[in-house]
């Protein structure tokens, strides 16, 4: 009884340390996010990432973020030209890597 117990506890205590360690890598991530957002995306985005009406699409609340995560992976890497729509409006600026 003692020992599996214990090993609970060890258990326990590995687990709690490893969410302490999960919840600090998603803060860093989200920082660098923030900060790449900063960099590249924000002069045309907005801060708040509502975009520039009827110029640049918003990425917040946007159903156009909905697409699959390698299709907008690749739109970041390799930017984007045409005619899209966002929430039932039409864009078509150049969208830079």
């Amino acid at each position: 009884m003692k020992q599996a117990v214990t090993i609970f506890l060890v258990a326990l205590t590995i687990f709690i340390l490893s969410s302490f360690t999960y919840d600090q890598k998603l803060n860093e991530s989200i920082k660098r996010g923030k900060e790449v957002y900063a960099l590249y995306c924000q002069n045309c985005h907005m801060e708040d990432g509502k975009g520039t009406p009827e110029i640049n699409p918003p990425v917040a609340k946007a159903d156009y973020i909905k697409k699959p995560a390698k299709t907008l992976i690749n739109i970041i890497l390799k930017g984007q030209s045409g005619e899209v729509v966002v929430n039932g409006k039409k864009y078509n600026t150049i969208m830079p890597a």
